[in-house]
């Protein structure tokens, strides 16, 4: 269909099309002339910049001046990159001895071999000083930027740039020149995160405050230092921290396949892989999680993994980065003549210090968009509550109440920025993006633009009832936080015993606070407060009801939770008024006595 210039808008504003859409097709297409026109004019004039730099430096000069470019940028500039970072220094911020820059020299020199045009650009481009820009929001293809230090706002088009590189909250330290009511960057650039843009913010203002000097100042006459901790982020004592983490691989030599079977598929935190083959596969598991989002029809379950296993023929192999894990199975075929242990190798890897090597499950239909898979296993509500890292021993969501919201800020950013990375590594398609804004508004923070859905989105990680759990709730029987006066307790000194702990220690209160729970549940009847809960009552809990249905409890599990029962009658004492740990105490040497072997008890 032939729309003629008078004929009716076909967008429905009323207008006729001449005046309408039309209009804004022109302008569209006259403002890519434009800029294609002004690119074109640009490299040229570049290009007559460059040779100029190269007649006014000898060949010693110019090694001299890379030479220290690259030792005041700390050589952190990539090799394919250092060329260009040279020049553009050179040229902008690199002063001679009579202290004029390369293009003052070349304004000056050349002017009268320049058209109007030109000298307009090289004098706009003499005043443009260096800045850092964080992305702060992003409409179609046109991306806002921040300037960190002066809170300006500026404006570049994602297509005109030729930009694929594009993250949520990534940023760079560049020129910006103003181009047809937007701007464009000039010149050769590197982006990265907020953790890197928060790095060099913060480097600029201290070296201002120690020089006595403007930021304007101080980002042109320090242009290598400042691009150096931009690129390099974290500072280099941090960056170089390691540690080295263990993978523990053991081997079984199987003499009777049918009872090795039997008693793994009696685990109640083995998941079964591939069973029916010959190799068979298996994982002993911590809790299910799913996770629910208002972008996805559908759920997805995820689980982390403790420890894997195979039987390839008559050998059964054995691998855990936690070497609790791997001890449970040991003490699972310790009193088992179905397979005898054979070897224990240890394999060591060098990793960030601050960073986790976890192994999880995931179940998911196959029909779902991939990136739900990444998002289900980035469980933020449990990463709020661990400590932000070795030196920072607060949580997320105890530095938010104690007023630290920068720091929480840059966090929420850099997770989500390294997220959004991981996802166009690994899927490609960035249709959807992760779900920030549920636990921004749980921290009370504002809302991220890069999420989809906007504020409408909402997701959470819901942990999957136990068998027991779902049994009781058939049954009719109690339902969490419903008439059961010690849940508060417990949940309290969970609290108080977990905040700011390693991922080891929430999960030993964890798993022993949750056995203590169950005890409790099993005489709920007949107590009503905690002056009801007397030495019968503890008796009946621990000699009766543990040692009956926990009698298969590994040494680890075992130790683990008298250690925190004997925790938690103390922290009640002092808190209550009770006497627990008088008589608890006791009955839980008899436990031990009782579950454990003697040798065991010694260790």
């Amino acid at each position: 269909m032939t729309i003629k210039r008078n004929d009716p808008c076909v967008c429905g504003s009323g207008k006729k099309y001449k005046k309408c859409c039309m209009n804004k097709e022109t302008s569209k297409v006259v403002s890519e002339q434009q800029f294609e026109q002004y690119v074109t004019k640009r490299k040229l004039l570049i290009e007559k910049m460059r040779m100029y730099m190269k007649e006014q430096l000898t060949a010693k000069q110019r090694y001299f001046l890379e030479k220290e470019f690259n030792d005041r940028t700390n050589g952190e500039v990539p090799s394919e990159l250092r060329g260009s970072f040279t020049d553009l220094w050179m040229l902008f911020f690199n002063r001679s001895d009579e202290g004029r820059r390369l293009i003052e020299s070349f304004l000056s020199d050349r002017k009268k071999h320049l058209t109007e045009e030109e000298i307009e650009m090289v004098v706009r481009w003499e005043s443009l000083t260096p800045r850092i820009l964080q992305a702060v929001n992003k409409t179609d293809n046109v991306v806002t930027f921040t300037d960190c230090l002066s809170n300006e706002l500026y404006k570049v088009s994602l297509a005109e740039e030729n930009q694929t590189s594009f993250a949520p909250w990534y940023g760079t330290f560049s020129l910006i020149e103003p181009f047809n009511n937007r701007h464009m960057f000039y010149g050769v650039r590197l982006f990265e995160g907020p953790m890197n843009i928060r790095e060099a913010t913060t480097y600029i203002r201290e070296v201002a405050e120690a020089k006595e000097a403007s930021v304007e100042e101080i980002m042109r006459d320090y242009y290598p230092e400042i691009l150096s901790v931009f690129i390099r982020g974290q500072k280099s004592k941090e960056k170089t921290k390691t540690k080295v983490v263990c993978q523990h691989i053991a081997k079984w030599n199987v003499h009777d396949e049918e009872e090795v079977i039997r008693l793994l598929e009696g685990q109640p935190s083995i998941y079964l892989e591939d069973w029916s083959n010959e190799n068979k596969m298996a994982s002993f598991i911590l809790d299910w999680y799913r996770y629910e989002d208002s972008e996805l029809e559908g759920d997805v379950l995820t689980a982390e993994v403790k420890s894997t296993l195979q039987i390839k023929g008559t050998t059964l192999i054995v691998e855990a980065f936690d070497e609790e894990a791997l001890t449970e199975v040991k003490n699972l075929f310790s009193n088992s003549s179905s397979a005898s242990f054979d070897e224990e190798t240890i394999e060591e890897w060098e990793i960030p210090l601050h960073a986790e090597m976890k192994n999880m499950l995931v179940q998911m239909d196959p029909d779902l968009p991939k990136c739900f898979s990444l998002f289900a296993q980035n469980n933020l509500q449990a990463q709020i509550k661990k400590p932000l890292s070795i030196e920072e021993g607060r949580t997320i969501e105890q530095l938010v109440r104690e007023g630290e919201l920068e720091v929480v800020e840059t966090w929420m950013r850099q997770s989500e920025y390294d997220l959004f990375i991981a996802q166009k590594s690994k899927v490609g398609s960035t249709e959807y993006t992760a779900d920030y804004n549920s636990i921004r508004k749980h921290l009370n923070l504002p809302l991220s633009p890069y999420v989809t859905g906007g504020d409408r989105r909402q997701s959470t990680h819901v942990m999957i009832a136990s068998d027991s759990e779902q049994v009781d709730k058939v049954n009719g029987g109690p339902e969490k936080n419903t008439g059961r006066f010690y849940l508060p307790l417990i949940e309290q000194f969970k609290e108080v015993k977990t905040a700011g702990k390693s991922d080891s220690t929430i999960r030993k209160y964890t798993n022993s606070l949750k056995i203590l729970e169950e005890l409790f549940d099993s005489v709920s009847e007949e107590i009503n407060n905690v002056e009801e809960v007397d030495e019968s009552v503890w008796k009946n809990m621990l000699m009766g009801h543990l040692v009956e249905h926990y009698s298969t409890l590994t040494k680890t599990q075992c130790k683990d939770f008298i250690s925190v029962t004997k925790a938690f009658t103390k922290w009640a004492d002092d808190r209550e008024g009770t006497t627990y740990s008088n008589f608890v105490t006791v009955l839980l040497k008899e436990v031990e006595t009782t579950l454990l072997k003697p040798a065991d008890i010694k260790k």
